[in-house]
């Protein structure tokens, strides 16, 4: 079982930088020219790639540690540890926020990790609740969006499923009462659908996320004082 789950992290870990080298070429495309081919898209991203990984990173490790310090003080204050806990996630909501904008000062101005954090903590300094603003609204479209995605993903299989005569889920009296190979099928149905599903969403959630990011940054940059 241990290795199974190491050789799914792993590939986890692979398709993950696979899909952020998409992102970065596409990102980094969008923002220097109007039109691109796929290998001038590719020859973008290498650019600022590597710097890109380098801020996921550094993101990520900030976040683990920070959650950690919260946790313990909130659990060793006692009555404070509430309080404590609701300060580190307004605060930490207020610094993720100033950073909005480190991905697009590395992938359009080639910053390093460090001075696209700064950068970006000084456009956003003036206009923060602007910014947050704009962000939740954005995430609140594209939770939306989601949702109806999440409704036909429901849908096609309920139907899918019902014409092989299997269930939309499987319980404990299922497991005892199909074959082996109706279990399976129920698996291969369910992975093809959301697949399907998932590959559709993303050529509509990828493009916009990336088209409203842009366009966000460059209005920013635009008024920076």
């Amino acid at each position: 079982a241990i290795p199974f789950i190491l050789v799914a992290i792993v590939l986890g870990i692979i398709s993950s930088l696979f899909v952020l080298f998409g992102y970065t070429s596409i990102a980094a495309a969008t923002l220097k020219k109007k039109s691109f081919s796929f290998s001038e898209a590719v020859r973008e991203g290498k650019k600022s790639y590597w710097k890109v990984v380098g801020l996921i990173l550094w993101l990520f490790i900030v976040c683990i540690v920070y959650l950690l310090v919260i946790s313990f003080l909130s659990s060793v204050l006692g009555v404070l540890g509430f309080l404590v806990l609701i300060v580190g996630v307004v605060f930490g909501i207020w610094v993720i926020t100033s950073w909005t904008f480190a991905f697009y000062l590395i992938v359009a101005g080639g910053k390093g990790v460090f001075a696209s954090l700064g950068e970006s903590w000084r456009m956003v300094k003036n206009r923060w609740w602007k910014t947050a603003g704009y962000l939740l609204l954005f995430m609140l479209i594209m939770v939306g969006i989601s949702i109806v995605f999440g409704i036909v993903q429901w849908i096609l299989q309920l139907f899918v499923l019902r014409a092989y005569g299997l269930p939309l889920t499987l319980g404990v009296e299922d497991l005892l009462s199909l074959s082996f190979d109706e279990i399976a099928r129920f698996f291969i149905i369910s992975n093809i659908v959301t697949g399907i599903v998932e590959m559709v969403s993303n050529f509509l959630l990828i493009p916009l996320m990336i088209l409203f990011c842009k366009n966000m940054y460059l209005a920013w940059k635009g008024k920076k004082k």
